[in-house]
């Protein structure tokens, strides 16, 4: 599926309250993203959702930081909200923990907690409080260890009213990690080092949950205001010496007095200090609206009195260590060769300073670099300004041009990027500034030049990914299919080992209908790929259309093993269970589906399936909770009715049919059903009745 024109979706990552989130690939940009789906309804607290969504995107975009996620772009597509983010390719701390205990020396942990402090202090410092912080909310990169902090979506602004954002006493965060001010929904910063206390807890002991762990909401804060955590240096199975100064932190970190409660900076700076580290960069002024939210306020003037204490004290000992350091100095190097040495070296340096400082001076800038670093930053306007310098400097800098139109390109002005492009092509023309080109005749639907485009971008590099995929999504939106197939061919032939390549030409063909022929396309991936869900997916659904579906099950059934999680794979194999009868299947589909988004249809559907069992009460169960969700519907008052029937409970089988008759008068047979159940309870003359006004309406 593709989205925004855009955004190809290639499988499902997991799915909360706040939306399902997709492993995507950015046709554009030829990389990976992450693309979290929300559907709004227009309902008060569906807006209050989409706000949070809003405000995570802007959290996400505003503060770049190497451990917090990146978002990338946030849009509305066919009613549904999207936010696209940084691709992470690895697993939740959640499941380091649990999968894969003891799998991390000690120093790796103090790395990986350092860096996600470091990156909490960095929100907290510009007056963000995240209030969610757990291990499945930081992922751990697969081969570079790095965390990244996810998930922003209740992140408070503590500078901006929340009054709209977030009910008085409502209470938000995961219980379990949660902070006891948290509770009286008084978060502040040191919130977030309370939450770390734990997660770090759970962490550095290896334990499957958090130390709180409850089953409500009462036993959570019950745990958390009267337990009192063992020191993390006593539990551990596999003691170690930097166990006993972490304990000693997170002591601190989880103590219920804010005041006393470390800050994530103070904890990122004790973590450092562990691995023998220095952060460099001091703290900055603290907001006076990231502390604790009811804290009464210290006059200025004590304030000012102790900065004061402060700073003599320390101008004294900085004093004293100088005079000391330079009493060293002198009782060891006190020698005429020394002093005539330090001479010459003074004389040298001073040298160096004025000639290094003249041709430092009179270098000109170098707004190129300064262009491309900007754009590499996605600042794309201060982009446009250095390119703009380089070519005054360079008009024939080909590359300077092509960055330009990138930058007007990501800032959506395609006609002043189309302008920028074929400038640089007029001075070199590259594969590379081709597809730019292409893509930006793409953007304004201008396809016959977005395909002349593309092919002259492989003409000259065959190995230009990118063009081969932007082909076929044009071919597939114009629906020529055929020519879709050919180039994903060409491609094979220079990737013969691309999984997308394989992936969509079986998709393309089956949209001829050629479905033996997709399905090799379809089993080549999968060889390709063993454990991935796409092309399972497509196999089974094609399985389902060559109706062998014995086949479409076993391969349906292999998907889901690799992502339990996702709908979509569920109601595919719903298609091939009900062909076959298969009514296990079924029931273990609805139950899943039924429990993560109830719907009308799903409720009838199983309620049906019930009444073929003759389960009639599971039956009569689940069309009662469909009525219970679209009152008006005819069908579903019908097929209760029948269950009803079928119970043997009639007087409510006739209300029901009554019922049926009311919301859809030109249903005329239930009268002769009526009739059926009048009998069922001996009233002959109720039943004749009916019986007429069906013969009636039939004749008419």
């Amino acid at each position: 599926m593709l989205i925004n024109n855009k955004y190809k979706i290639e499988q499902e990552l997991g799915r909360g309250g706040m939306g399902t989130v997709y492993r995507a690939f950015d046709i554009d940009t030829n990389t990976l993203v992450a693309v979290k789906e929300t559907i709004i309804l227009p309902s008060e607290g569906e807006q209050r959702k989409l706000k949070r969504l809003q405000r995570e995107y802007q959290f996400l975009k505003n503060i770049q930081h190497p451990n917090i996620v990146r978002a990338i772009d946030f849009f509305e597509y066919q009613n549904t909200h999207y936010i696209v983010m940084e691709y992470v390719d690895g697993h939740s701390l959640e499941s380091v923990v649990q999968e894969k205990p003891y799998s991390l020396t000690v120093e790796q942990q103090l790395e990986i907690a350092m860096q996600i402090c470091d990156a909490i202090a960095t929100l907290n410092e510009k007056g963000v409080v995240h209030r969610d912080l757990k291990p499945a909310n930081i992922i751990v990169c697969k081969y570079r260890g790095i965390p990244k902090v996810l998930d922003l979506g209740i992140a408070k602004d503590v500078q901006k009213s929340m009054t709209m954002l977030t009910r008085p006493g409502y209470v938000i965060g995961t219980f379990a990690y949660m902070s006891p001010e948290q509770f009286n929904a008084e978060a502040s910063s040191k919130s977030d080092t309370f939450s770390l206390g734990v997660m770090f807890y759970q962490f550095f002991l290896w334990l499957p949950k958090s130390p709180y762990h409850a089953t409500n909401i009462n036993e959570a804060l019950e745990k958390i205001n009267n337990m009192q955590l063992p020191p993390l240096a006593l539990q551990t199975k596999n003691p170690h010496a930097l166990h006993a100064s972490i304990s000693e932190i997170l002591d601190k970190a989880l103590l219920h007095d804010i005041d006393k409660r470390l800050s994530v900076r103070e904890m990122h700076r004790c973590f450092a200090a562990l691995l023998g580290r220095e952060v460099k960069t001091s703290a900055p002024k603290q907001n006076p609206k990231t502390n604790r939210v009811n804290r009464s306020k210290v006059t200025s003037r004590s304030r000012r009195l102790d900065v004061a204490k402060k700073r003599h004290t320390g101008k004294q000992q900085k004093s004293s260590n100088i005079n000391s350091l330079l009493l060293k100095i002198r009782s060891r190097f006190h020698t005429p060769q020394t002093y005539i040495r330090i001479g010459y070296i003074v004389v040298i340096l001073i040298l160096a300073y004025f000639v290094s400082d003249h041709y430092v001076k009179s270098e000109p800038k170098d707004y190129f670099r300064m262009g491309q670093a900007a754009l590499s930053a996605k600042k794309y306007h201060k982009a446009i300004r250095f390119y703009s310098l380089a070519l005054q400097q360079d008009p024939q800098n080909a590359i300077a041009y092509l960055g330009k139109g990138k930058a007007y390109f990501e800032c959506q002005d395609y006609k002043s990027a189309l302008s920028y492009f074929s400038k640089s092509i007029a001075i070199k023309k590259t594969s590379e500034v081709l597809f730019q080109r292409g893509s930006t005749y793409r953007k304004m639907a201008q396809y016959e030049k977005a395909i002349d485009d593309f092919r002259q971008a492989i003409n000259l590099d065959k190995r230009n990914v990118g063009a081969y995929y932007a082909l076929g999504f044009i071919f597939e939106e114009k629906k020529k299919y055929q020519e879709a197939v050919d180039i994903c061919t060409k491609g094979i032939e220079v990737f013969p080992k691309n999984f997308h390549f394989w992936i969509n030409r079986g998709f393309y063909l089956s949209r001829l209908d050629k479905d033996t022929q997709a399905l090799e396309a379809y089993l080549k991936a999968i060889a390709l790929r063993e454990n991935d869900v796409l092309g399972y997916r497509n196999c089974a659904a094609t399985y389902n259309s060559l109706k062998q579906y014995s086949k479409a099950l076993s391969y349906i059934t292999k998907a889901i093993e690799l992502d339990k999680d996702s709908t979509i794979l569920r109601e595919i194999r719903m298609e091939a269970a009900e062909k076959l009868d298969n009514t296990e299947v079924l029931l273990e589909d609805y139950a899943y589906l039924l429990q993560v988004a109830p719907t009308v249809d799903l409720y009838k559907r199983r309620g049906y399936l019930y009444f073929r069992l003759e389960k009639y009460k599971s039956s009569i169960e689940d069309y009662s909770k469909g009525i219970a969700l679209r009152p008006l519907s005819y069908s579903l008052y019908l097929g209760r009715a029948l269950s009803y029937d079928g119970d043997k409970q009639y007087k409510k089988a006739i209300k029901d049919y009554q019922q049926v008759v009311k919301l859809s008068p030109e249903n005329y047979f239930v009268y002769a059903y009526i009739s059926r159940s009048y009998t069922a309870l001996g009233n002959s003359s109720k039943a004749s009745l009916y019986q007429r006004l069906y013969e009636r309406k039939r004749k008419k």
